[in-house]
């Protein structure tokens, strides 16, 4: 959700460029021919050197050079030694959920259905049937992850001299084109060039069904 809107307002072109899903169709087009036969972790470190500035040059708007990254994906760049490469000069968006259960739940529903946001993202692969969803054990596991994948984004961060801002997911849906304007202060983008007529508020990517069918694992799952 954040990255649409700042793609919509002219604030970079954020994207997971270090998804292997991702990398393995942009790599190739930008010229990084080992990235059609290999994901991220195999490919040379020349080669991700190139990937690295394909992205910044060929996906920069308004002079912001924006990726959408989580930490096992930085941990990957981290072994290569070209984390500190990739955030020189940076403004960090560290966004997290203050709902932890809710988010947990969104993790454990994207892992089954193989739907990880909007209709048009890539999807993955359904690990089961949708209808036997409720799986206390793999929610526990997905809230795991998110618990240990933001306790080392804290770490990061503190280990280094990063200007970074601390963005809590559900205050940037009550006013989104607040936080944006916020993130183009931080950057020294001029708020006013921006087109801040991009809305989602009012609307959702999720259908009633998946709506109600969340409802009722959350439901199960808060049962003693």
């Amino acid at each position: 959700m954040l990255c649409r809107y700042l793609v919509n307002c002219g604030l970079g072109v954020p994207h997971e460029y270090f998804n292997d899903i991702h990398a393995k169709i942009i790599g190739p087009r930008l010229g990084v021919v080992e990235l059609a036969r290999c994901n991220l972790a195999e490919i040379s470190e020349a080669a991700l050197h190139q990937y690295i500035a394909a992205i910044k040059s060929r996906r920069t708007k308004n002079g912001v050079f924006a990726v959408k990254i989580q930490y096992w994906q930085l941990d990957r760049l981290a072994s290569h030694g070209l984390a500190d490469e990739l955030f020189a000069d940076s403004v960090v968006v560290h966004l997290y959920r203050r709902n932890v259960l809710d988010q947990s739940l969104s993790l454990h529903f994207a892992r089954v259905t193989g739907r990880w946001g909007a209709p048009d993202e890539a999807p993955t692969t359904a690990s089961q049937d949708p209808s036997g969803i409720f799986d206390r054990k793999l929610i526990d596991l997905a809230m795991d992850n998110i618990l240990a994948e933001d306790l080392n984004w804290r770490k990061f961060l503190a280990h280094r001299d990063l200007k970074h801002m601390d963005l809590v997911y559900e205050r940037f849906c009550a006013d989104p084109r607040a936080f944006c304007l916020e993130i183009a202060d931080a950057l020294k983008v001029r708020g006013d060039s921006l087109d801040t007529s991009y809305s989602e508020l009012g609307g959702s990517i999720a259908s009633p069904s998946d709506k109600a069918l969340r409802e009722q694992v959350r439901r199960e799952y808060l049962k003693k």
